[in-house]
């Protein structure tokens, strides 16, 4: 048993820990559900996005930003560190909103399609192979043939260039 500076015992809990593919697997599915957010609020809150006053969504953007900061980081909880994601993801979509608002939709559709391939392709790689990842170059080569397959995807599935 361990005692503190007071000399009272420190109560030990159970530590859980995930292995690296299980590991992988969740940041890439919270990844995912940024993009899916993202798209979400792209997609219908754009036009009330680009009615709000651009210096407040900034200063709303780094106060939101800041706060998701330090709760993800200070939080040991997992569910704690994922609302201080999404106050992170949130401003971000709403940013997106007023630069993408002029862009042909099925352009910013076809890069979010291409966004998620990709990033379900690295997911389940560094899931089943978490040790390609250690090194720079097993990272390069599994985006290099992930950006390929999504690519053909896009060509034969939606006959985009």
């Amino acid at each position: 048993m361990e005692y503190n500076n007071s000399g009272f015992e420190i109560e030990e809990k159970p530590q859980t820990v995930l292995s690296a593919g299980l590991f992988n697997f969740v940041v890439g599915a919270c990844l995912l559900w940024g993009f899916l957010l993202n798209a979400f609020i792209v997609s219908f809150f754009a036009e009330w996005a680009i009615s709000l006053n651009f210096f407040a969504v900034l200063i709303g953007y780094v106060i939101s930003c800041t706060a998701g900061i330090m709760i993800f980081n200070k939080s040991k909880k997992p569910l704690y560190s994922f609302i201080g994601y999404n106050l992170i993801v949130l401003p971000i979509g709403i940013v997106l909103s007023n630069f993408l608002y002029g862009l042909n939709p099925t352009i910013v559709l076809q890069a979010l399609i291409t966004t998620g391939i990709v990033t379900i392709i690295m997911m389940i790689a560094s899931t089943i192979y978490p040790d390609l990842f250690l090194k720079l170059g097993g990272v390069l080569f599994t985006a290099l043939i992930a950006v390929i397959i999504a690519e053909f995807f896009m060509m034969f599935v939606f006959r985009s260039n």
